[in-house]
């Protein structure tokens, strides 16, 4: 059946159609890592700098306080960073990457990257990188 009109006509109806796809993609891919792609997004941020605090990695990825406190304790649970407390602040916790958390990552990266070719397919090289430009740009990156 075919969309209606009044939802293919909106862009932010299309993007969102189109990021559930792509979110559901890589749930698939990672789920023989055990690992969500939102589990990926926390490792991902402190591959780049680690340790922080919960709070700012929350910042970082735009997740809310008690969203970031449960992806904490799934990697801590999964040894895939561990929670110290924070030197600068007694009362938060600073989430560092561990050498495991770090291997995974780079695996799951590899296989993010085949789920978002998948997914893109229907693009040439320029559209792509147009595509992810246009994106950066409505999301302030």
């Amino acid at each position: 059946m075919k969309l209606p009109a009044n939802l293919s006509a909106r862009t932010s109806y299309l993007l969102g159609r189109a990021a559930s796809r792509v979110q559901a993609m890589g749930e698939r891919d990672l789920d023989p890592l055990g690992i969500t792609p939102r589990e990926y997004s926390v490792l991902a941020v402190l591959a780049e700098c680690s340790p922080l605090s919960q709070t700012q990695v929350a910042e970082i990825l735009g997740l809310d306080r008690t969203t970031i406190l449960k992806l904490g304790a799934s990697l801590e649970g999964k040894r895939l960073v561990v929670r110290e407390r924070d030197a600068n602040d007694a009362r938060a916790y600073a989430v560092a990457l561990t050498p495991a958390g770090d291997q995974l990552r780079a695996e799951a990266f590899e296989l993010l990257l085949a789920c978002e070719a998948q997914f893109l397919t229907p693009l040439d090289r320029k559209e792509r990188e147009q595509l992810h430009d246009l994106l950066a740009r409505v999301t302030d990156l």
